[in-house]
């Protein structure tokens, strides 16, 4: 995780428990201050380096994952569109295949052209920078980001909107920050500024990331989207489909007829009734 502020050679690692070689790493160079955090979950790590950005009096944060990169020019293009917009208050990059470079790893909605909207979700999706520019121009504010993808966030929003919620345990923290920032300022990725991605779409779950990847889909549905009982159905099946890419369909038709004690259906009742219960 990097900070940039009033002193922007300050370097911040939050290290979650790593068993690697991070800390010898970390030693080899000059101006990086680390804090070692037991591994508890991904939003207790941000929420380190949030609570130190806050302390420390930083103006921003530039956060990022452990596993992309930033462009060389990402934090230029961030910085000037918030120099240049007031009201921007969470300013990210285009997360963009590591290898395919023109491909996103994550779509991004098509927010002016959607069907459907905030209803059902966004509808149709961009799925490469080059079909995205061809509907968008660089002077057009584009109202929706990938969190923490090289994303540039003011700590006074930050003081505002809290910390993150560490019952998500995994997947869906950084979309209910999403939702939770963009309630109280301007949330734009930022045409020009890339950050550099593994594709991760067909990377397996173990069962335990199952339960909770599908527990958080039903969460955030409910609280975030409108007529949200009428896309139980739908979300149903998009989450069996997105998991039968990733584990195959062996796996999903043993979860759906009540494997690993019921797992899949004990995650989806959790989640239309706003629980957060463990795996």
């Amino acid at each position: 995780m990097n900070t940039q502020s009033r002193r922007p050679d300050e370097i911040l690692v939050v290290d979650n428990g790593s068993t690697d070689a991070t800390q010898e790493v970390i030693a080899s160079f000059v101006g990086i201050r680390t804090i070692v955090r037991p591994n508890l979950s991904a939003a207790d790590g941000w929420n380190t380096g949030f609570r130190f950005a806050v302390d420390e009096g930083y103006d921003a944060i530039w956060a990022m994952d452990d596993d992309g990169f930033p462009d060389f020019q990402a934090l230029h293009f961030l910085e000037q569109a918030m120099i240049g917009n007031r009201m921007l208050g969470c300013a990210s990059s285009f997360v963009v295949d590591e290898l395919n470079r023109e491909a996103f790893v994550f779509p991004y909605p098509s927010l002016q052209h959607s069907v459907l909207g905030d209803q059902f979700g966004y509808f149709p999706k961009f799925a490469t920078l080059q079909e995205f520019c061809k509907k968008f121009s660089e002077r057009e504010r584009y109202s929706w980001v990938h969190l923490f993808n090289g994303a540039l966030i003011r700590t006074d929003i930050i003081w505002d909107a809290g910390l993150l919620v560490e019952d998500y345990k995994i997947y869906g923290e950084e979309v209910d920050y999403f939702f939770r920032l963009r309630e109280r300022c301007e949330c734009n990725s930022i045409i020009g500024s890339i950050h550099y991605h593994p594709n991760t779409s067909k990377r397996p779950y173990d069962r335990r990331r199952v339960f909770y990847y599908v527990r958080n889909a039903f969460l955030l549905n409910a609280k975030y989207y409108s007529k949200y009982k009428g896309r139980w159905l739908v979300l149903v099946f998009v989450v069996l489909y997105r998991l039968v890419l990733r584990n195959g369909f062996p796996e999903v038709l043993y979860l759906i007829l009540g494997g690993d004690n019921r797992s899949f259906y004990r995650a989806v009742v959790a989640g239309l009734r706003g629980e957060f219960i463990e795996h």
